[in-house]
């Protein structure tokens, strides 16, 4: 009996716990394709509560993990290395075949802290500290590939915002919702990816951090402003076209942080400050023809990444930090493509993972912007998950009853474990 009890035991041990880690890092792109016949609607990812969410109100000690093993989603502190709370998504855990409803899940966490969202596939989950939990609540019908979430000011009487959660999915549709302190959705509106009266499609939208403004591009390159409580009290979007400045065209836009009207717009062979209420542009760059688009990157700071083509092949960043204005900076020369960015708050130091190849360790550097010095550089090799942070690089391990490091990237023999916070989960565990 005993001997069967621990076969079952490793057994269960040799699944693989898949933890999806909500990084500090939060990416988004929107699409190029003008002429393609996919109708899906890109959103910029600007999630509040994170750790390098552009929201000053955040809180900067945050991370958390979406536990596909046990339905749970945790909250941890950067800085103690220790997990604080949780919140459980029971119908997670189901017996085989397994529902995997947090696999790969993105977590969303409101300031309040007395709900989280977890966007996965098709589904999406309001997690309530009471343990109640809003399962869909508005079904969007195709798989949902873009969110963002904003908090708006808090009205005279409240101690607290409510927030609005938009949502998209791969046939074009476009959810508002509206969300109480406490969790509950208020209102919602559904639109398609038809703007009505017009052959137009809308193409991407970015959401304003802390602010009612959702701008949208359509498929003729037209921009429009939707106040979206306006929007969610009527029961539709009312678009309303904003003249763009002469000869811009907008590739995609990222919000700057601290700002309600200026986003950074990427265009074909320039980069703008645009201010969105007066259609202004405020200063621009041109880009030299040699530079090959890679990635853009929310973060803290909003930052583009790209690459010179030849012999000598760099980085090229251009970012919008504390100053205000659009800096560039070169970068060391690698081999592979920059896939997550991390600016910090000084607006002085970036951390970015270099695309590994298959079998490839992945590649993180710390790179002094105003020189190029590379003041970090970790080597390990990643459990599968891991996160960026100002100081530190959080990696989940592949042990179904929770492990996790924490590396200061500076100096990376500087090195915390966390190990068993999966334990009575694991052991209860139906597989």
């Amino acid at each position: 009996m005993k001997a069967q009890k621990n076969k079952k035991t490793r057994l269960a041990a040799s699944k693989v716990l898949i933890v999806s880690i909500i990084t500090t890092l939060v990416q988004g792109a929107c699409s190029n394709d003008r002429n393609g016949a996919s109708s899906t609607i890109d959103l910029g990812d600007d999630v509040v509560n994170f750790a390098s969410s552009m929201n000053s109100n955040v809180d900067n000690d945050r991370l958390w993990l979406a536990n596909d093993a046990t339905g749970k989603i945790y909250s941890l502190s950067i800085s103690k290395f220790q997990i604080e709370r949780q919140f459980a998504v029971p119908f997670c855990d189901s017996p085989s075949p397994r529902s995997r409803c947090l696999d790969g899940a993105r977590v969303i966490g409101s300031s309040s802290g007395k709900y989280v969202i977890a966007v996965a596939d098709d589904e999406y989950f309001i997690v309530r500290e009471d343990g109640s939990i809003d399962r869909n609540p508005v079904r969007l019908q195709g798989k949902i590939g873009q969110r963002a979430y904003t908090e708006l000011p808090a009205v005279p009487g409240s101690s607290q915002p409510d927030g609005i959660l938009a949502l998209s999915d791969d046939l074009g549709s476009l959810a508002l919702l509206q969300i109480s302190p406490d969790g509950q959705v208020l209102a919602h509106v559904l639109a398609g990816s038809v703007i009505p009266d017009s052959s137009e499609q809308i193409r991407s939208a970015i959401v304003i951090p802390g602010t009612d403004t959702l701008l949208v591009r359509s498929s003729a390159e037209k921009i429009y402003r939707v106040a979206m409580s306006q929007a969610i009290a009527k029961g539709e979007l009312e678009l309303v076209p904003v003249t763009i400045p002469a000869g811009v065209v907008f590739e995609s836009a990222l919000p700057l942080r601290g700002e309600k009207s200026r986003v950074l717009v990427r265009e074909k062979d320039k980069i703008s400050i645009v201010d969105v209420d007066s259609m202004a542009v405020i200063e621009q760059v041109a880009l030299d023809s040699s530079l090959v688009f890679v990635g853009e990157y929310r973060g803290r700071w909003p930052h583009m990444a790209y690459v010179s083509q030849g012999p000598n092949r760099l980085v090229h960043f251009f970012m919008v930090g504390p100053s205000g204005k659009i800096t560039s900076h070169k970068l060391l020369a690698i081999s592979s493509k920059p896939s997550q960015s991390f600016v910090n708050e000084a607006g002085d130091k970036l951390t970015f993972v270099a695309a590994a190849y298959a079998g490839s360790m992945q590649q993180i550097y710390q790179v002094r912007l105003k020189d190029s010095l590379v003041t970090g550089r970790p080597r390990m090799e990643f459990g599968g998950k891991f996160a960026l942070t100002e100081q530190y690089v959080f990696d989940i391990k592949p042990s179904i009853f929770g492990a996790m490091s924490r590396i200061e990237i500076e100096r990376p023999e500087n090195v915390l474990n966390m190990e068993w916070f999966n334990l009575d989960d694991a052991l209860q565990a139906k597989f």
